[in-house]
């Protein structure tokens, strides 16, 4: 979650083309006596077009340019500009690369470029280029603190620490720095360290409302009535965004959560969905659509491996179900293991089904799923296990997977990677629903959690299609119940183990004491032993979550059971 949420807020520092312009500007006053060249003349109306909003006629332009001069380095950064901005980013990433092609040495297209893998999660393209942007002296303070994420997006958290380290100690008021130092502290467990970083980017900027949010969440505050305090000035203020009055509203629920004040708290967590759900339009026909889709797809495959043998050494644990249903703290069970490696919250799987070519085919996931071949189904295996493989910090037997979202994916799953052990976590559903209510989990993701009609919805969709794939599989994916976890966890943890086909170690019993890194809103829980206070703690707001408990009832769901 909480990698969503600082992707989506961390600003992009290029601004390549105002540089170009001036430069330009600059050019044409020292060399007014010259003649333009052809090239450049149409690279001017092209930047006019662009720097005025009118962005088809500057990409028509770029792309006359370029057909007479294939070298025009200029075009080819503008035009990658402009293809990322109406979302193709895979011309935007040949016009960058052909532009490096042409000159090695532009810092400002090596830095596009890096964004744009960041973006699409392939971060070790990303550390490479933003290495170079930071070799070549650009904007070296926030290329820093990009290699930093990077290196956090890959599990090295002691390289991540060291250039956010370096990036602050280049410029001490980057408030960006501080926050993702502190996330990087929050998540390897240093809670007080994690602080004193969140609270020196709010002494930067008092009112960073993601910084607020992020130190309220983390729990540690020595003077949460302070704090409080504070967010409340802040969200009745003026000077606030709507985005910032939805972090501070979801910190605020949380502060008034750990004092046990759920009236207040409900309050905080309404207003600060009511405010995101102004600015969404989640579509669950769609969802509904894709879920149909995939029985239909699924339904019509004959049962079956469709690529050849696992060689690869990486067997893959994917932790699947509704997000808030215990994912992380299975994951920290299971991860104690010293054969395992948790690896968190991967979009790898989904990236491997959409992006696997051959010959030219371009395959997308699930309606090429009927006509795949053995060839193209080793190709995302092979994709996806050697993705698992990088992430590694050692010789690992088994890998985590733990992204709830994956059970769209159970039948390919199934298909193309025999020997995963796939596990289905299942919490109580009202708890699992307002779990996530309480929660912000970024742009684009989840949607449908922010209105407990539309959550209700997406449950009974969920379950739906999970009832398809149970009735496909039933003895390749293991169920495991929140609360039996929590009720006789040593049993449960030997449930499992057998299942993944690990030898029982103490380690799993007592996971609170892993050292391991833990990304998501669960960091905290699953540093203590289990314990059962939050298990109906929904009961206690039972009216206001009416709307929520009204559609599961429709749906043939009983809140009271799991």
């Amino acid at each position: 979650m909480f990698s969503a949420v600082l992707k989506s807020i961390f600003p992009k520092y290029s601004q390549p083309f105002m540089k170009i312009r001036k430069k330009q500007q600059n050019n044409q006053r020292s060399h007014s006596k010259k003649q333009p060249s052809p090239a450049s003349e149409l690279f001017a109306i092209a930047l006019e077009s662009w720097r005025t909003g009118r962005f088809a006629p500057a990409e028509s332009g770029l792309k006359r340019l370029l057909k007479q001069f294939p070298n025009h380095l200029d075009s080819h950064h503008l035009l990658a500009v402009i293809l990322e901005r109406k979302g193709d980013r895979v011309g935007a990433i040949q016009h960058l690369k052909t532009a490096i092609t042409i000159n090695p040495k532009a810092s400002q297209c090596h830095d596009e470029l890096a964004n744009i893998y960041f973006s699409i999660g392939e971060f070790n393209n990303a550390l490479t280029h933003f290495e170079i942007t930071r070799s070549l002296g650009y904007n070296q303070s926030n290329t820093s603190t990009m290699i930093g994420r990077c290196l956090r997006e890959l599990n090295d958290y002691q390289g991540a620490l060291e250039a956010l380290s370096e990036a602050i100690s280049l410029d001490p008021n980057n408030q960006f720095s501080h926050l993702y130092l502190g996330t990087c502290y929050r998540e390897t467990g240093q809670l007080n360290l994690a602080e004193n970083a969140y609270e020196q980017a709010i002494r930067i900027d008092p009112e960073f409302a993601l910084a607020y949010y992020l130190l309220a969440t983390t729990g540690t505050a020595e003077n949460p009535e302070i704090l409080l305090r504070k967010m409340e000035n802040l969200i009745n203020g003026e000077s606030q965004t709507v985005q910032g009055k939805i972090f501070l509203g979801f910190g605020l629920g949380k502060l008034y959560e750990d004092a046990r004040n759920p009236q207040e708290s409900f309050r905080y967590y309404h207003l600060a969905n009511q405010l995101k759900r102004q600015l969404i339009s989640p579509d669950l026909v769609s969802v509904k659509y894709y879920f149909d889709t995939l029985k239909q797809v699924f339904s019509d495959l004959a049962p079956g491996v469709i690529c050849g043998p696992d060689t690869s050494g990486c067997t893959p644990i994917l932790i699947l179900g509704m997000p808030r249903s215990g994912s992380s703290l299975l994951e920290q069970i299971i991860a104690a293991h010293p054969d395992v490696h948790g690896a968190g919250e991967l979009p790898l799987l989904e990236q491997s089904l959409n992006t696997a070519s051959s010959d030219g085919l371009y395959l997308k996931f699930p309606d090429d799923f009927r006509s795949l071949t053995s060839q193209h189904g080793e190709r995302i295996a092979q994709k996806y296990l050697l993705g698992l493989q990088k992430l590694r910090p050692g010789a690992e037997k088994f890998v985590i997977d733990k992204l709830p979202q994956n059970f769209y994916f159970i039948g390919a799953i199934r298909r193309l990677l025999p020997s995963a052990k796939i596990i289905h976590i299942i919490r109580n559903p009202v708890a699992t629903c307002f779990s996530c209510y309480k929660n912000y989990f970024g742009p684009g993701m989840l949607e449908f959690t922010y209105d407990l009609g539309e959550l209700g919805e997406y449950y009974l969709l969920y379950r739906s299609l999970m009832d398809f794939w149970h009735l496909e599989a039933e003895e390749d994916i293991l169920e495991v119940h929140y609360e039996n976890i929590i009720a006789n966890q040593a049993n449960e943890t030997e449930k499992i183990l057998n299942f993944c086909g690990l030898n029982w170690d103490d380690r799993c019993f007592e996971f609170h004491q892993s050292q391991k890194t833990v990304r998501t809103a669960s960091f905290a829980q699953v540093r203590k032993p289990v314990y059962d206070s939050s298990l109906n703690s929904w009961n206690t707001l039972r009216s206001k979550l009416e709307p929520l408990i009204s559609v599961l009832h429709k749906g043939g769901i009983d809140p009271e059971l799991k």
